[in-house]
């Protein structure tokens, strides 16, 4: 199972007729994308986001675990903490 705090996480893809479906899953036989166990790579990917670089070169950005896997307490953190104190 895919989840935000696994290193099992992946990114699949569907085709879809239109915005609200139907769609096709087209990774049936595992995730398009996933992470690997070599040493600094990244796993668990997830939140792919398609953008085209200056050259034309259409590129995905996406978030992953470059450490250990998880958020500290769960990901929740006190609005303090993000306050901008310059």
């Amino acid at each position: 199972m895919s989840s935000r705090k696994s290193s099992k996480s992946g990114i699949g893809y569907a085709t879809c007729l239109s915005a609200l479906g139907p769609c096709v899953d087209r990774t049936t036989s595992g995730p398009w994308m996933s992470g690997t166990r070599a040493a600094g790579a990244p796993r668990g990917p997830q939140g792919p986001s398609f953008f085209t670089d200056p050259t034309g070169q259409t590129r995905m950005a996406f978030a992953a675990w470059t450490g250990s896997v998880g958020y500290k307490s769960d990901g929740v953190a006190p609005l303090s903490q993000f306050t901008d104190t310059a």
